[in-house]
């Protein structure tokens, strides 16, 4: 579907540049002019009104271009964001299936309640002696200062991760 302003802006330059070119022919042969220039047709004046016709009217037709293309390109926006929007709620349908978590104070509940205790805490509490943790990586004994990290279960050096 054309737009109806980019159609008659259209129209309004074809009609200039008609115009002028008729305008052109009809002042080229002016009485008035014949007499000072002694001539039956002024081909100065001619190609003057017809090289401002043709450039105002082709500003016109170049303007209802620019509206024709941004037209259809918001045109072809609102299609994709029509695409978007179903693909969008097709995929919230889908995560409803799945339990996900609503905020980060539910993801972190989460995150603390599956977290294993180790035995090294475990002993602690109940003051007993600390047990060694080895690396599961090197097999070597990880000091207690040392910095560490807490892989499924099993410790392992920063250095070896």
């Amino acid at each position: 579907m054309e737009n109806s302003v980019a159609s008659i802006i259209k129209k309004i330059g074809i009609g200039i540049i008609i115009t002028g070119i008729l305008g052109g022919i009809i002042w080229a042969t002016d009485d008035v002019l014949n007499e000072i220039f002694n001539s039956d047709f002024v081909f100065s004046v001619a190609i003057t009104t017809w090289i401002n016709a043709f450039v105002a009217g082709m500003l016109f037709v170049g303007f209802s271009e620019i509206i024709s293309i941004l037209h259809n390109q918001n045109k072809t926006a609102e299609e994709n964001q029509k695409v978007h929007q179903k693909i969008l709620l097709e995929l919230q349908e889908r995560n409803k299936a799945v339990d996900f978590p609503n905020n980060e104070k539910e993801m972190d509940s989460n995150q603390n309640h599956n977290k294993p205790t180790t035995p090294t805490t475990n002993a602690r509490k109940k003051g007993q002696t600390k047990e060694k943790d080895i690396c599961i990586k090197c097999g070597e004994e990880i000091d207690s200062n040392a910095p560490k990290k807490f892989v499924d279960g099993n410790y392992e050096h920063w250095v070896c991760s």
